[in-house]
């Protein structure tokens, strides 16, 4: 195979793990809105919602899980696609060169690492008052 046809392969691989990022990034986003749907409609100090805010909260640190390991794909192929590109500057050289300390990980790790603690001490300290 040669490395035209490799370097295709990276990029189809990068779009399909940037792309489940974003869906489970909009999946936890889901299920905060879920939650505060159960809070609304049966009211904050009920049982549903003492449930939904726990199963919340593990579904957040699961979607965190999983963005961790999606990254880790994501990142074996910038870091692949800018050693094929060598010392052409293209798209995946550039993406490595720009880093920051404010990246979208930080972000979403920040909103899943919030959320699951926000939605499991309100399960937890709901359950305890019961």
């Amino acid at each position: 195979m040669n490395d035209e046809r490799i370097y295709e392969e990276v990029g189809r691989n990068y779009r399909f793990f940037a792309t489940w990022r974003h869906l489970t990034f909009a999946a936890g986003v889901g299920i905060c809105a879920a939650v505060l749907k159960v809070g609304t409609d049966e009211g904050f100090w009920t049982l549903p919602f003492t449930l939904a805010c726990l199963a919340g909260g593990v579904g957040e640190i699961i979607l965190m899980i999983l963005d961790a390991r999606t990254r880790a794909h994501t990142q074996a192929a910038v870091e692949q696609g800018a050693k094929l590109e060598g010392s052409t500057a293209g798209f995946f050289t550039g993406i490595q060169a720009k880093r920051s300390g404010l990246t979208h990980t930080t972000a979403v790790r920040l909103f899943y690492g919030v959320s699951a603690i926000v939605m499991l001490y309100w399960g937890l300290t709901r359950l305890a008052a019961a």
